[in-house]
């Protein structure tokens, strides 16, 4: 995935170069921030594997077939309809698909809403450590006992493979490529389950934490404001209206 996330860097340069903006240091921030960002994010991951050496994969697997979904049954049904040659395509694109609102629109909304999902993300994923049923089960997608890999990323729940496809969709404004991302985003979490990168509780779970970002990334509030606000409720304060 790492080739996308350089492709997505020259995407949104030569997006740069094509828009008649002034302001192109924009551009060239986001990019060189898109870099550094994917390379933090992922370091930041690798270091749960430390703190958490112990996984919740098998309990997470449980709770898929109590909601009478079988992710491991996923993959062979796939291939026997010919249809697996999408799963790594679509996983992987994920970086070009997210920086198209930026790119084409400049999505101030979506450059908040990728940062906070991702700060918010970590600590999910040091309280609900999981690696995804591709490394902790030994014979996957057959099944058999949870092995976990100590070493894998403990970024499993909630999905932001799936959080930031859906964020990208909210966040396109173009009706063509509105669609497009939509499409991308249903596609996203049937293509993360098949890979054996997550489950589905993992995908269920992304929908509301999406919202929670989006919501987040929507506030346009200045900090003198913010204070303001805060100390309207402050009684002896101005315009706190208590005396």
């Amino acid at each position: 995935m790492l080739l996308y996330v350089w492709i997505s860097a020259f995407i949104v340069i030569f997006a740069a170069l094509l828009r008649e903006a002034r302001d192109k240091h924009w551009d060239v921030a986001v990019a060189i921030a898109l870099l550094g960002f994917w390379h933090a994010f992922l370091a930041m991951a690798v270091s749960t594997s430390n703190v958490r050496p112990f996984t919740m994969d098998a309990a997470f697997r449980t709770i898929d077939l109590a909601l009478g979904l079988d992710g491991l049954a996923f993959p062979p049904f796939l291939v026997t309809h010919t249809l697996y040659g999408f799963v790594g395509p679509v996983y992987a694109i994920l970086p070009i698909v997210m920086v198209l609102p930026w790119a084409i629109e400049r999505s101030h909304t979506l450059l908040r809403a990728a940062v906070i999902g991702a700060v918010l993300a970590f600590p999910c994923y040091l309280l609900l450590p999981a690696v995804g049923p591709q490394y902790a089960f030994s014979n996957f997608p057959l099944g058999g006992a949870a092995i976990a890999d100590r070493i894998h990323l403990r970024n499993c729940m909630p999905s932001m493979h799936f959080t930031w496809a859906l964020l990208a969709a909210l966040n396109m404004r173009n009706r063509y490529l509105r669609v497009f991302c939509w499409l991308f985003a249903i596609l996203t979490p049937l293509a993360a389950v098949a890979c054996g990168e997550h489950y589905f509780i993992d995908m269920l779970a992304a929908i509301p934490f999406t919202w929670l970002v989006q919501k987040l990334a929507t506030i346009r509030i200045s900090p003198a404001h913010a204070l303001g606000y805060a100390l309207r409720g402050i009684p002896g304060t101005v315009g706190s209206g208590k005396r």
